[in-house]
C-alpha cells in the first residue's frame, strides 16, 4: 500500500508502475505540485483510492476508482493541494448481489427467447431472471454467463477479476421473500453491447441472448425488446450501455435524443466525437474453478416485509453475509427503509488476491456437494404473481 502526502503526488506514485508525474509547476517551483497521469494500462487489481475533491467526480467524496484502461488520463494539478490518492495492489473485490426471480402474472405480450426464460421461471424450472440478466438461462444451455442490464452502476464500477455471488430473490406468499444462492462467478471481461453479435465467445449463443439491449441493422443498431411487454422494457436503455461519466441523464437524454426516440443509431455515431459505449456488458469466466452456477439453488433465507432476512443455512451465511461483516460491510442481504424501494443493494468488500481466491475455493466446493446431493430444494409456499422489473 502505498499513501500519498496531501501536497506532493510523488508521495503517492513513486512506487506504482506505469503512472508518472506530469511537469506542469511554475519555473520559479512555486504553485501546487505537478499532475500525474497513466502512461500505460495499469494490472487489473491495482485500486486507486481518492478524497477531496477527487478527480471527474463531485468535490468533497470518497470513493474507489477501479478502471485500468485510462492510458493518457491526466490528474489535474489545481487539486493537488488538497487531493490524496492511495493505491492498493494485490487485492480482489467481492460482491454479494441479488436478482430478481418473480412468477409472472401470464405469458401475455411475451415471445421468443423472452417468453421461454419466462415460462421456465413460471413452472420452476430454475430461479431464473424474470429478464435472464444475469444470463442464467443462456449459461445453463452452455454459453456465457454475462450481465448487461440491471445494476448499470455496478456494471460500471467493477473490476475485472471481481468475484460476484449471486442470490435470487422471490416474493411468497403474507409479504415473505424467499433468497436462493444460484452462483459465483468471476469477471472474466468487460466488453460493449455490441459484442453479443461480434464477439467469438458470445456470437454462437446471440440469439438466447436477452439481456443485449441492441441488435444490428442496416449498418447500424436497432433498440429491441418488443419480444416483452411495454411495461417491461426500458426506455433507458441507450443510458445504460453508454459512456456517461460527468454527464446528468437529463443532459445526455436531451444529446441523443434523437437516437433515443427513433432506436436506432448507424455504426459512424459511435465513436470519438459522438456516442461512447461504456464497456459496461459483464463477461464471466466459464472455467469452474472461477465460476459456478448450481443445478440447485439452496434456499438460504426467508425475509418478512420490513424486515432483515433470517437464515436457514448458517454455514452458507458464515461463507458470505457474516465473511462480508467481518471485513466491515453490512451482514444482511434486504435493507430496510420507508419506501420499499432498492432493497436489495449489493454488499462490496474484498481481500487479498490469494485469500479471495481460497474463499472461492472453498464456497464453491461447498455448492457442489449440496449439489451432488441430488436432492432438488423446492419453495414450500406458494410465490405471489407480479411484474419483475430489474433496477
Amino acid at each position: 500500500m502505498f499513501v500519498a502526502s496531501l501536497t506532493n503526488p510523488g508521495g503517492c506514485f513513486a512506487a506504482i508502475p506505469n503512472i508518472l508525474l506530469c511537469i506542469s509547476r511554475r519555473l520559479d517551483d512555486s504553485g501546487p505540485h505537478g499532475s500525474a497521469c497513466i502512461s500505460a494500462r495499469l494490472p487489473w487489481n491495482t485500486r486507486i483510492r481518492w478524497c477531496g475533491s477527487g478527480w471527474d467526480h463531485t468535490r468533497n467524496t470518497i470513493g474507489w476508482w477501479e478502471r485500468s484502461d485510462l492510458t493518457g488520463t491526466v490528474f489535474p494539478d489545481k487539486w493537488w493541494y488538497r487531493f490524496a490518492m492511495r493505491a492498493t495492489a494485490g487485492t480482489t473485490s467481492i460482491y454479494l448481489v441479488c436478482f430478481h426471480s418473480e412468477k409472472p402474472k401470464d405469458l401475455t405480450g411475451s415471445s421468443g427467447q423472452y417468453c421461454k426464460v419466462d415460462s421456465a421461471v413460471l413452472q420452476d424450472e430454475w430461479p431464473y431472471d424474470n429478464g435472464d440478466d444475469p444470463s442464467f438461462y443462456v449459461a445453463r444451455q452452455g454459453g456465457r454467463l454475462t450481465w448487461g442490464v440491471c445494476r448499470q452502476d455496478l456494471r460500471d464500477a467493477i473490476a475485472r477479476g471481481s468475484i460476484v455471488v449471486f442470490f435470487s430473490f422471490t416474493p411468497l406468499v403474507n409479504d415473505k421473500t424467499l433468497y436462493r444462492l444460484c452462483a459465483v462467478a468471476t469477471v472474466d471481461d468487460k466488453v460493449d453491447h455490441r459484442a453479443i453479435h461480434r464477439d467469438r465467445r458470445l456470437y454462437p449463443f446471440r440469439r438466447l441472448y436477452i439481456n443485449g439491449l441492441i441488435v444490428p441493422e442496416a449498418g447500424g443498431w436497432r433498440y429491441d425488446e418488443t419480444d416483452r411487454p411495454a411495461a417491461l422494457r426500458h426506455k433507458d436503455w441507450l443510458w445504460r450501455m453508454a459512456y456517461h461519466r460527468g454527464i446528468a441523464q437529463a443532459k445526455f437524454n436531451k444529446k441523443y435524443s434523437k437516437i433515443r426516440d427513433e432506436g436506432y443509431f448507424p455504426d459512424s455515431a459511435a465513436g470519438s466525437a459522438g456516442l461512447q459505449f461504456a464497456g459496461n456488458y459483464i463477461v464471466f469466466a466459464k472455467t469452474p474453478d472461477r465460476s459456478f452456477i448450481s443445478s440447485y439453488p439452496q434456499e438460504v433465507a426467508i425475509a418478512h416485509k420490513g424486515r432483515h432476512e433470517r437464515w436457514s443455512d448458517p454455514k452458507l451465511r458464515e461463507m458470505t453475509v457474516l465473511k462480508a461483516a467481518s471485513l466491515g460491510a453490512r451482514d444482511y442481504l434486504r435493507t430496510i427503509n420507508e419506501s420499499g424501494r432498492n432493497l436489495h443493494r449489493q454488499i462490496r468488500f474484498e481481500m487479498p488476491t490469494e485469500e479471495a481466491t481460497g474463499w472461492r475455493d472453498d464456497l464453491i466446493s461447498v455448492l457442489k456437494k449440496l449439489d451432488g446431493s441430488g436432492k432438488k430444494r423446492t419453495v414450500r409456499q406458494v410465490r405471489t404473481s407480479g411484474t419483475a422489473k430489474c433496477h
